[in-house]
C-alpha cells in the first residue's frame, strides 16, 4: 500500500513540479492537499486489514479471537453448555453463541454467501464435536 501511495505520489509531485516549472506555481500546495487526502483515505481504508477472527474448538473449550484495529480479544465458552443460534433473514444470516448470558456473533468479517457457508460448516464441526 506504501509503494502505491509513494508512486502516486511521485506522479503528482511529478505533473506539479512541470507545469510550476512552466508557470503556474500554485499547482504545488494543490499536489500537495491532494496527497494529504489521498494519504488519509489509505489509512482509512487500510485500517481494518489486519482484522481477523480465529475459532478453535477443542474438547473442552471453545476460543474465538478477534482483532480488530490491532486491538486482540478472546473469549473463551465451554462447548458443553454453549449454545449456537444460526439466524437467517432473507437478506442475513447471523452465526450467535451464546453462554451465561453473553452472546458473541461469529463471521463478522464475512459477506452473505461466505457466511452462509461458514454457518454450515460451524454447525457441522461443532455438531461432530457432539455439542449442538
Amino acid at each position: 500500500m506504501m509503494l502505491v501511495f509513494a508512486s502516486l505520489a511521485a506522479v503528482s509531485f511529478g505533473i506539479g513540479a512541470t507545469f510550476a516549472a512552466l508557470g503556474p506555481w500554485l499547482i504545488l500546495p494543490f499536489a500537495g492537499l491532494e496527497m494529504v487526502a489521498l494519504g488519509l483515505a489509505f489509512m482509512l481504508c487500510g485500517r481494518g486489514a489486519g482484522d481477523f477472527e480465529r475459532i478453535r474448538i477443542l474438547p473442552h473449550l471453545l476460543t474465538v479471537e478477534h482483532v480488530r484495529g490491532g486491538r486482540q480479544v478472546v473469549h473463551q465458552f465451554n462447548p458443553h453448555w454453549a449454545k449456537l443460534e444460526i439466524a437467517r433473514g432473507s437478506l442475513s444470516i447471523r452465526v450467535l453463541l451464546s453462554q451465561a448470558g453473553r452472546t458473541l456473533e461469529l463471521g463478522q468479517y464475512l459477506g452473505f454467501q461466505q457466511r452462509s457457508a461458514f454457518a454450515t460448516a460451524f454447525k457441522a464441526a461443532y455438531g461432530k464435536a457432539g455439542r449442538a
